[in-house]
């Protein structure tokens, strides 16, 4: 497990480790199901005190990110649903009179599982309902998505999908790992969950440690959630050789990032950027390839029998 921290930072180690694990959920460095360090390892690992080891693992299992298994470590929670399946005798009833009265009408039981099979793959999701906690987060991963995916992509914010739970019927519903845990329960049994894989911020770390004399970073994003969890995954690797400047571009503004030697910036943000910016600039990516093709799996999935509609 790939973890930096810098104990002179302005950031808490606590908060640092917090985000870092994250991170390495989010971008699927860390798979559902895998164990983590015990306590002690990574205490010692780090050269931490293990309390803030215990700390942070309380924080994630909290937050919904880790799962404690009787007699082994914390192990990373799996966070994608597929589609709900129902449950109760009082279905499985109204299935076998269904059954039995199309028997009694002629049809046989192959006859009868093939229309229903038919009926019910136009009811598979139609749209991506992504639920973000920013509006421009939001936006920005519609945009992205929105150009790999043939789909209908809509978006709302945490707060109005917690408050109308109902706006997940008929969508595959994508969120960010922050939210998915406590969205799970919410749409428990209405809708399948997908939710977002980030793509890996090495190549970005790389770049950054190669720079061979101080330098100012500049992260430019539309979105000040994305502008929050970068700074808390960059600084540690800057230490104090380098330092940071944080460019929340609003729309219509101008971008002026003039005194940064270094760019990482957002994907509509890049495309914004001026040729001479463009030269000194990192484009990131929030959505990983991994995370657009489980998003296609998932869409054409029967959620009866598990196979693919054409």
């Amino acid at each position: 497990m790939q973890v930096a921290l810098d104990k002179n930072s302005n950031v808490s180690v606590r908060q640092q480790l917090i985000t870092q694990i994250e991170l390495l959920i989010a971008t699927q460095e860390l798979k559902p199901d895998e164990f983590l360090p015990s306590v002690t390892q990574l205490g010692r690992l780090l050269k931490i005190h293990r309390n803030t080891v215990a700390q942070v693992y309380n924080d994630l299992v909290r937050a919904g990110f880790l799962v404690g298994r009787r007699g082994t470590r914390l192990a990373v929670r799996k966070l994608d649903r597929p589609f709900p399946k129902g449950s109760g005798t009082g279905l499985d009833k109204v299935i076998n009179d269904a059954i039995a009265a199309a028997n009694k009408t002629g049809y046989s039981l192959l006859d009868f599982r093939s229309h229903v099979l038919q009926r019910f793959s136009n009811d598979l999701p139609a749209s991506v309902l992504l639920v973000a906690v920013e509006a421009r987060m939001g936006e920005l991963v519609q945009a992205e998505l929105t150009e790999v995916l043939p789909y209908r992509i809509q978006t709302c914010l945490w707060s109005e999908f917690a408050l109308n739970p109902g706006m997940a019927v008929g969508a595959l519903v994508v969120s960010t790992p922050a939210i998915a845990p406590e969205l799970a329960g919410l749409i428990e049994q209405v809708a399948p969950l997908a939710v977002l894989r980030y793509n890996s911020t090495s190549d970005v770390t790389e770049l950054i440690l190669q720079l061979s004399r101080p330098s100012v970073i500049g992260l430019v994003s539309v979105s000040q959630y994305v502008l929050d969890f970068a700074r808390l995954v960059f600084a540690p690797v800057l230490g104090n050789r380098h330092s940071i400047a944080e460019y929340l571009l609003n729309e219509g503004e101008p971008l002026s990032v003039g005194c940064a030697d270094l760019i990482v910036c957002d994907s509509l943000v890049h495309s914004r950027l001026s040729a001479r910016d463009q030269k000194k600039v990192i484009p990131y990516r929030i959505v990983s390839k991994d995370c657009v093709e489980n998003i296609q799996s998932m869409m054409r999935k029967s959620p009866s029998s598990g196979t693919l509609r054409e």
